[in-house]
């Protein structure tokens, strides 16, 4: 990101739900042209934030970016659109900057709202990714940073690795799946297990989709075993239901 289009002052931006500016900020300037909605204006700002010597490793500007392009990816102006592509995508590699400066991780913490909001519209992309079938973007441009994000979260890195299959990435989703499920397993063995409602979707479709393509390349108990597993993490959900009940009856 170089340069930004002079649209500040005279285009209307969809606002969505955010809170009014970073939590737990100390840069005023970014604060004041995010609270006026001149969210090209702060985001170049922030930018410049990030070439100077004294704030290059400071988590803060890197988040304000990150809301910016975030409020990109809402508008509903054709040229806003037009400019801002992969506004989401950019808005998700600009957090994972966040974290990666955050090392207290206080930003982190402080604005899991924002986070949250994050997480879910690109798990929603993702998800329409896989459903066209278009798995390299569903796991370059969202599953492979999200977990950057949050590398503890297996539920989320199971998803990964399932994306990573379905793409016939044979290494990528050794390694994602077999670091996710002994932690999953370990999980559903508590017996208190609740999966996190953000991922909750994902992690059904992932579970559908892996069992039907271990089915399809004949590994028929490695599918039902796949299955009955996501039957565990996911007992009332509707299409996990259904596709267990298929390699049970």
């Amino acid at each position: 990101m170089n340069y930004f289009l002079p649209l500040a002052s005279c285009l209307l931006l969809l606002a969505s739900d955010l809170s009014a500016q970073v939590i737990g900020g100390e840069l005023v300037k970014l604060e004041e042209l995010y609270d006026k909605g001149k969210f090209e204006d702060c985001a170049y700002k922030a930018e410049t934030y990030t070439e100077s010597e004294k704030y290059a490793k400071n988590p803060e500007p890197y988040l304000y970016i990150s809301m910016c392009y975030y409020e990109f990816h809402f508008s509903e102006d054709a040229k806003i659109k037009e400019y801002y592509k992969s506004a989401l995508k950019d808005a998700l590699k600009h957090a994972v900057k966040m974290k990666t400066y955050d090392k207290e991780l206080n930003f982190y913490k402080d604005n899991s709202e924002y986070l949250d909001k994050l997480r879910q519209t690109c798990l929603e992309e993702a998800k329409a990714l896989v459903d066209k079938k278009d798995y390299s973007k569903a796991s370059s441009y969202y599953y492979k940073p999200l977990v950057k994000l949050d590398p503890d979260n297996f539920e989320l890195l199971f998803v990964k690795g399932v994306c990573d299959a379905l793409m016939r990435n044979g290494s990528e989703a050794y390694k994602s799946l077999n670091d996710a499920m002994p932690q999953l397993e370990k999980n559903a063995n508590e017996g208190t297990y609740k999966a996190p409602k953000l991922i909750e979707a994902s992690l059904s479709d992932a579970f559908v989709n892996y069992s039907t393509l271990l089915k399809d390349q004949s590994y028929a108990d490695s599918a039902k075993a796949i299955i009955m597993f996501g039957k565990i993490l996911l007992p009332v959900d509707k299409a996990v239901d259904e596709q267990y009940k298929k390699f049970t009856n």
